[in-house]
C-alpha cells in the first residue's frame, strides 16, 4: 500500500511541475507576442510621424489655405536673418481661362505646349515674424510636379502685378500673381518657392 501512494504521489508531482513549466513557457510566449506587436506599431509611428508634415508633396496645403514658412531671408546686403512667412493662394484660374486672362494683359503671352495648360494664382505672403528696422528682401516662384513626378516646363510670361521681388519689414502683407504651367488632364500638385531654397506644396481640387 506504502509503494502504491509513493508511486501516485510521483505521477502527480511530475504532471504539477510539467503544467509549470507550460505555464512559464506560454508566459514568455504571450511576453514575445506583445513585444513584437508593440515594436510593429512603434514602426508604424514613426512611419505615420514621417508623412503628416504639412505641406510636403504627399500632404499638400489646399488652395485658400495659410502655410506657415520658416525661412532665411536677407537684406540688401545678403545678411542672413531667421523669419516665419505665412503665404496662402487663392483665386486660381486654369486652361482657357487662365490663358485668356494672360492674353488680356499682353499678346506676347503664348499658349501652353501640348500636354500641359496654363494657372494663374493670387498669392499673399506676411512676415510674421522678421525685424521691425531692417526690411528682408522677398523672393518667390511658382511651378507644377506632376502625379508621375515631373516637373513643369521653364517658360517666360508677362502679368501686370508680380509677386515677390519686395522689401517686407516684420507684420508687412504683399500680395501678387504668379504663372506656371500645369499637366492638362493630370493630378498635379503646384509647388511655391521662396527664398530659393524654401518650397510649400499646395492642390487644387
Amino acid at each position: 500500500m506504502l509503494k502504491f501512494r509513493n508511486a501516485l504521489l510521483a505521477v502527480l508531482s511530475i504532471f504539477v511541475l510539467s503544467a509549470c513549466g507550460n505555464a512559464s513557457t506560454n508566459s514568455a510566449d504571450a511576453s514575445s507576442e506583445s513585444s513584437e506587436t508593440a515594436s510593429v506599431e512603434s514602426d508604424t509611428s514613426k512611419e505615420t510621424t514621417k508623412t503628416v508634415a504639412k505641406g510636403n508633396r504627399t500632404n499638400p496645403y489646399k488652395v485658400g489655405e495659410t502655410a506657415r514658412l520658416e525661412s532665411g531671408f536677407q537684406d540688401k546686403n545678403g545678411n542672413p536673418y531667421p523669419a516665419v512667412l505665412d503665404l496662402t493662394l487663392s483665386n486660381p484660374l486654369r486652361g482657357e481661362e487662365a490663358y485668356n486672362y494672360l492674353v488680356s494683359v499682353t499678346n506676347s503671352n503664348e499658349p501652353a505646349p501640348e500636354g500641359y495648360e496654363w494657372l494663374v494664382v493670387d498669392i499673399t505672403g506676411t512676415l510674421v515674424e522678421g525685424d521691425e528696422n531692417i526690411p528682408l528682401f522677398h523672393t518667390a516662384e511658382l511651378s507644377s510636379v506632376s502625379a508621375s513626378g515631373s516637373p513643369s516646363p521653364d517658360t517666360s510670361y508677362f502679368l501686370n502685378s508680380y509677386y515677390g521681388g519686395v522689401d517686407l519689414y516684420q507684420g508687412g502683407t504683399t500680395t501678387g500673381q504668379k504663372a506656371t504651367l500645369v499637366p492638362a488632364g493630370e493630378p498635379y500638385t503646384v509647388k511655391v518657392t521662396v527664398q530659393y531654397s524654401e518650397s510649400v506644396f499646395f492642390t487644387f481640387e
